[in-house]
């Protein structure tokens, strides 16, 4: 547990330094988000390795851009798609005012969306099509909030507004922690994986990094 902490620790850092450096030395817009979106998954695939989560199946993705729409069970899908995919990702804005996720997400170049709708949600929704326009693929959870994965919540239909404004296709994904501790995934492990509701985030990183593998 200790190793692995420091291990992620050291992940963390290394990457606020060098994203932050790029905003510093990058100019191009394109040229950062790409940048930022490597440096993401480079870094996920650190945490995977630390944390001991491996891919049962390892999906091969086009470098076409596309709008990705993904059921939604815990931060650690962020992860998980970005160390296969180079993507900006759709977040919230309640996610941009918390001092940490909020950092993360800036340096990752998420694009932040008010899901409470208004003139701010258009213009929200037009920089997703922008994204998707200049070349990059866009990755949003449309259920507009975490669960424990026992139902697809229902969807909100601005989720899809940006590919359609773009005019690039649309791409499901569907997540799935089946083995926990190599047992299946039952109500007594779920919840070390999943966040959702009231969870506080460092603890249940903590509890996360205390699992054998996932």
């Amino acid at each position: 547990m200790f190793f692995r902490l420091l291990g992620v620790l050291g992940i963390v850092l290394l990457f606020i330094i060098q994203s932050s450096l790029a905003g510093l030395v990058i100019r191009n817009r394109y040229r950062l988000l790409k940048t930022r979106q490597r440096l993401v998954g480079r870094y996920s695939r650190f945490f995977l390795k630390v944390a001991n989560i491996r891919f049962k199946n390892s999906p091969q993705f086009s470098k076409a851009e596309k709008l990705y729409v993904s059921n939604h069970l815990s931060y650690l899908d962020v992860i998980v798609i970005a160390a296969r995919l180079d993507t900006l990702f759709i977040t919230s804005t309640d996610i941009q005012s918390d001092w940490f996720l909020g950092l993360m997400s800036r340096l990752g170049a998420a694009l932040f969306t008010n899901r409470r709708g208004g003139k701010a949600l258009r213009s929200e929704i037009s920089h997703a099509a922008r994204a998707l326009s200049e070349g990059h693929s866009v990755v949003v959870f449309p259920e507009a909030t975490s669960g424990p994965g026992l139902e697809v919540l229902p969807f909100h239909p601005s989720a899809f507004s940006s590919a359609l404004e773009a005019e690039r296709p649309i791409v499901p994904l569907c997540l799935r922690y089946p083995l926990i501790n190599k047992q299946a995934n039952n109500a007594s492990l779920r919840n070390s994986v999943c966040w959702y509701g009231e969870m506080k985030f460092f603890p249940h990183l903590m509890k996360l990094l205390q699992l054998d593998s996932v």
